[in-house]
């Protein structure tokens, strides 16, 4: 009857040792008090390409104390990718994340975590995803477009010489033959002014006599 009742006591002393233990011990998975109602991406899924922006709905809503954190990684080993800062809905239950660098193609992993106003785990769990193609990117497409060179077209002088050679050589003959004309016009004034003293020279003799 003693050893009954000692067994009852302690059995009693670990069951009270349980309940103080257990509201205090960490979080591992979702614990019940919120669950996540869905996500995009959902786990398990294979995207085409990136994602712009993931969601996370929960069952219940969630207090403005709490706080949501999301960090994903892709590759492996697993590379750290750049989400923005969750943002909570007018509806108290959906969280957006906007991705600020698409994600590589290839495996990629979500850890999520809830916390409330003492920054203890309120539920927590991993989402398994795959991205099947890498994202282009417009901007960067632009960009080695703009990086091209275009190799510069020799423009041939062969072409353009004549055309000057031609212009000088025919602005020299054109001057050349102004100064000849001018030169032909001299001589034949000289000799007729001489032909003319000559001939008032001759007839002035001539009256004389």
């Amino acid at each position: 009857m003693t050893f009954g009742l000692a067994a009852r006591l302690v059995g009693a002393l670990i069951a009270l040792a349980i309940a103080l233990v257990a509201p205090g011990s960490p979080v591992s998975a979702q614990n019940g008090s919120n669950e996540l109602a869905a996500s995009s991406p959902s786990d398990g899924a294979t995207l085409g390409t990136s994602p712009a922006f993931m969601t996370f709905a929960f069952q219940q809503p969630v207090d403005a104390d709490e706080s949501f954190t999301v960090a994903v990684g892709c590759g492996v080993p697993a590379q750290p990718q750049s989400t923005g800062i969750p943002q909570l809905a007018d509806d108290d239950v959906t969280f957006t994340v906007e991705v600020l660098s698409p994600f590589p193609k290839g495996a990629c992993t979500i850890t999520w975590l809830l916390r409330d106003d003492l920054n203890q785990p309120i539920a927590t769990d991993l989402i398994a995803f795959s991205v099947a193609a890498d994202t282009v990117v417009a901007g960067n497409s632009t960009e080695q477009a703009t990086n091209i060179t275009v190799p510069a077209v020799p423009v041939s002088t062969a072409e353009s010489d004549p055309v000057r050679s031609n212009g000088s050589t025919g602005g020299a003959v054109w001057l050349g033959r102004l100064i000849s004309g001018v030169a032909v016009l001299i001589l034949f004034g000289s000799a007729a002014m001489i032909a003319l003293v000559s001939r008032g020279g001759r007839e002035g003799d001539r009256e004389r006599l």
